[in-house]
């Protein structure tokens, strides 16, 4: 697997997760009517400018785009970003998550130097909550009664962040614990 640009041959399988109604059941963009334009208007805004939001393609060896990982709202004033990632939904459960968000927090960290990478994720979205946790990420605290879902009940907004030292620190157990 390996992180690069988007490009236009992305679209159609953006648009394969962005009609996924399993997908998007988290987010809050209506992205059921998203049309092939708005993927590749997507696409070629993304390739003009990084300096704001940095937008990568997960792929696999092969090139098959799998999904997007991006870091939003890149400030370098406050040394952070906030991240997102989407899958589409084939590629849900094979470690392309994992391979994708710790390849995009090195590109954070490393050369951007950023000094916090943030989120935030819906109270439903569980699977969601314990990946980020898994990999590291920390509750700073949470919104209540903050968003709509879909079916109009009010919803918490979790947010967690993940500090520059922190990656560099459980990275270097990463790399012991695979050394013994």
């Amino acid at each position: 697997m390996y992180l690069r640009r988007l490009k236009e041959k992305d679209a159609f399988c953006m648009l394969e997760w962005m009609h996924d109604q399993e997908v998007v059941v988290h987010m809050a963009a209506d992205f059921m009517h998203m049309t092939i334009d708005d993927c590749l208007q997507f696409i070629n805004k993304s390739n003009e400018d990084e300096s704001i939001t940095l937008n990568r393609a997960v792929c696999t060896d092969s090139d098959e785009y799998l999904g997007t990982i991006s870091l939003k709202n890149i400030s370098s004033l406050d040394s952070n970003a906030e991240y997102a990632i989407v899958l589409k939904r084939a590629a849900i459960g094979g470690g392309a998550a994992k391979f994708a968000t710790m390849e995009i927090l090195k590109l954070a960290f490393d050369e951007l130097n950023l000094h916090k990478v943030y989120l935030y994720v819906r109270s439903s979205n569980i699977r969601a909550q314990k990946f980020y946790n898994k990999i590291g990420f920390r509750n700073e605290g949470v919104f209540l009664d903050h968003v709509k879902n879909k079916k109009g009940d009010f919803e918490n907004l979790i947010w967690l962040a993940l500090l520059k030292d922190e990656f560099e620190e459980l990275s270097k157990k990463r790399s012991e614990d695979k050394n013994e």
